[in-house]
């Protein structure tokens, strides 16, 4: 065991810098502040199809009391903190950075348009009343970060066949159950994305299985079983616990996440594919 505990100390060491630490605790530090300020939670409601671009923004910051901004926090840590362990851990900290960046960036507007979108197709009377605040929409994002840094991580260490991309499109299917189920009431859907979800589950378990015997083996799989349990636990308290309403907005969050993430593989895919550069891809 001491050895065990001295391996992953050394493994975390090795990759974690005090710029890592002050970058990822840049968020909760700014999520506490604003909290702790005079600016005021109904200040920073947002309202799909009358607030503006940087509302949209500002909206992330806005919680209604500590319980509200611990759960946000505390998620955002998780799904961050294990996703760089995978990511960098394979040699892509570079990756990990675009993806944490994008997500930052990209979520919260696409995730303000698409629920905008939502609310015009299915209750055009309640645009402009609809209000909102809190990181979860971002916290929801990190969710398809954790997605593809699970996949790339099994490519990398445990020789799982086809490319991330496809896996974390499964993984986003498993992710997708629980929001299926409660939030779009959709028994079908839910089968469906259950049913791309257990396949990917049952083909990894065996692909680790063979894998075992591989020095870092045990570890890889260990930190594979891990980080599924984690996706699998985050997403059903995103939407378990919730309002219908809230839940919408965490499935909003969820899906932008994921298609971020599939943008930058994407778009790095095709710079590699111009550039000769094998090492992006």
């Amino acid at each position: 065991m001491d050895d065990t505990r001295l391996f992953h100390s050394q493994f975390l060491r090795a990759r974690i810098t005090v710029r890592d630490v002050l970058v990822h605790a840049s968020i909760p530090l700014l999520l506490s502040l604003v909290y702790v300020s005079p600016i005021t939670y109904e200040s920073l409601l947002f309202r799909p199809g009358v607030s503006g671009l940087g509302e949209t923004y500002l909206s992330t910051l806005g919680h209604a009391d500590a319980g509200h901004l611990f759960g946000n926090v505390f998620g955002y840590g998780v799904l961050t903190s294990l996703s760089f362990v995978l990511l960098v851990g394979v040699g892509r900290r570079r990756l990990y950075y675009t993806l944490f960046g994008s997500i930052l960036v990209f979520v919260p507007p696409l995730s303000s348009a698409l629920a905008r979108a939502y609310l015009e197709l299915t209750a055009p009377d309640v645009v402009g009343t609809y209000r909102g605040a809190g990181f979860s929409i971002v916290t929801a994002g990190f969710v398809g970060l954790l997605g593809l840094s699970i996949a790339v991580h099994q490519r990398r260490t445990l020789d799982l066949p086809g490319r991330p991309g496809l896996a974390s499109g499964c993984l986003f299917a498993v992710a997708g159950v629980v929001p299926a189920a409660v939030v779009l009431e959709s028994p079908p859907g839910a089968l469906v994305l259950g049913g791309i979800g257990l396949g990917y589950l049952v083909g990894s378990g065996v692909n680790a299985k063979r894998n075992l015997h591989r020095p870092d083996g045990p570890r890889a799989v260990a930190l594979t079983v891990t980080a599924v349990l984690i996706l699998l636990g985050v997403t059903s308290d995103l939407f378990l616990a919730e309002s219908t309403r809230v839940g919408m907005a965490h499935a909003v969050g969820l899906l932008t996440g994921f298609l971020v993430v599939w943008t930058v593989v994407l778009v790095r895919w095709m710079y590699a594919t111009v550039s000769g550069n094998r090492a992006l891809s």
